[in-house]
């Protein structure tokens, strides 16, 4: 069975409600099917949900990155393999709807086996829409936004080159500048 995220479980039931209300609230009568195939995307590759993916959950089943955004905490990055990588981590945040308008930050690492790196922390520290991309040795390229662990205050990253040289991106939501002091409570 697939995880059911916040978003997607807002999205469907505002899709219901929608029909279930159409009937009742319409000017003209042929507003009831407003396109609940939605579905269609839970069947794509897995990608980052907070990106607009044109399911139609941007209406009022947001999240809490819709509304104020995420922040983003510490970037700590860690080479378990017993090889050297050459690994970039970019990071984007986005002002508008229609895409990702700032490359805040570019870091360029040539990691020798079993070593690790903490990326300087210098973008904002506002809740805000953003986006990390790590490239590995030229190649292979992993991206994530708050949206793939359902949009939280605030998040931890840790880049990860696993022992048999994959690339992932892990997070964790407690700690540094996500810890409970840290972060102001947004749950309005």
């Amino acid at each position: 069975m697939t995880e059911l995220s916040r978003r997607r479980l807002l999205a469907a039931s505002g899709v219901a409600m929608t029909g279930a209300l159409a009937g009742c609230s319409s000017d003209d009568g042929d507003d009831g099917d407003d396109g609940d195939r939605g579905d269609e995307a839970d069947d794509e590759p897995r990608e980052d949900s907070s990106v607009d993916d044109g399911n139609g959950d941007d209406g009022d089943g947001g999240s809490d990155a819709d509304a104020g955004g995420t922040v983003l905490g510490d970037i700590t990055i860690e080479n378990l393999d017993d090889r050297s990588h050459d690994l970039d981590v970019l990071v984007e945040f986005g002002e508008g709807e229609d895409g990702w308008s700032s490359l805040n930050h570019w870091s360029s690492y040539d990691l020798e086996g079993r070593a690790g790196e903490s990326l300087e922390r210098d973008w904002r520290d506002d809740p805000a829409r953003f986006r990390v991309t790590a490239r590995l040795d030229g190649e292979e390229i992993t991206s994530v936004t708050p949206g793939k662990w359902n949009d939280p205050g605030c998040l931890n990253l840790l880049v990860l080159i696993d022992r048999d040289g994959s690339l992932s991106i892990t997070s964790d939501t407690a700690g540094g500048p996500c810890s409970a002091d840290e972060v102001p409570d947004e749950d309005e």
